[in-house]
């Protein structure tokens, strides 16, 4: 619910005074004001912009960047779904359908007991999990299966009660390097070297034993994507 701002001016004080340059606190100051009113209003944007100096307008394009900060109302529970492009192509489209599903809301909407609010965002930089969710301040992943119903239970929890989501394990790589396999071989530059270590294999496999429809399916079962910013499947630009 809305608060008195000036009540936090004390606070505010402090947290500029740690910075050489007042504008430097402007995320600490719209943290401070998320924390106690759950929202930044636009009433707070303009006592942020005054306090450091700055234009409503710069505090608003700030407010509108990150996906932490909210600007309306919020749930006591806040589920946030990963939507880039590793967590799509990992299944986070389907996910995100199913908590839709479960919950009865869409993104950017809460739940009529004010309980959990759903919203889709851009990367949470925890790609070796996805799909992956944020439910408060846990990353949660990745989500397959009867994890996706438990982390919904969960959202459903009062906050503070405990939880049954399992905390995300360090992605370990057992294989080795994939991409970097090559890089110890300090003449990998050349063509000549990079053929002689199984490059192009692929490339001379499709070009010489296989049809186009037949590379297309391949293309289309490793999901592959562009990245020209819509990460359109390539199969389908193919086809």
């Amino acid at each position: 619910m809305p608060i008195n701002l000036s009540d936090l001016e004390i606070h505010a004080g402090e947290i500029i005074q740690r910075y050489e340059y007042p504008k430097a606190a402007m995320l600490p100051l719209l943290w401070l004001v998320q924390q106690k009113q759950g929202y930044v209003s636009a009433e707070a944007e303009a006592w942020v912009g005054r306090l450091i100096g700055v234009s409503i307008a710069h505090v608003r394009e700030v407010v509108s960047f990150y996906n932490m900060f909210h600007t309306k109302p919020v749930g006591r529970r806040e589920l946030r779904v990963c939507t880039s492009l590793p967590c799509v192509l990992q299944g986070a489209g389907e996910l995100l359908e199913r908590i839709k599903e479960r919950l009865k809301i869409s993104p950017g909407e809460t739940t009529p007991d004010k309980q959990v609010t759903l919203s889709e965002v851009e990367c949470l930089c925890a790609c070796e999990m996805a799909p992956m969710a944020q439910l408060d301040d846990r990353f949660i992943g990745p989500l397959e299966g009867e994890a996706i119903d438990t982390l919904i239970n969960d959202a459903l929890t009062e906050p503070g009660k405990p939880e049954s989501t399992a905390e995300p394990k360090p992605f370990i790589c057992y294989y080795g390097p994939v991409l970097s396999a090559r890089f110890k071989n300090p003449e990998g530059m050349w063509l000549e070297d990079y053929i002689a270590d199984s490059g192009y294999v692929a490339a001379r496999k499709a070009l010489t034993s296989m049809t186009p429809e037949q590379v297309t399916e391949e293309v289309n079962k490793a999901k592959l994507r562009g990245l020209g910013g819509a990460g359109f499947p390539t199969a389908r630009k193919w086809t």
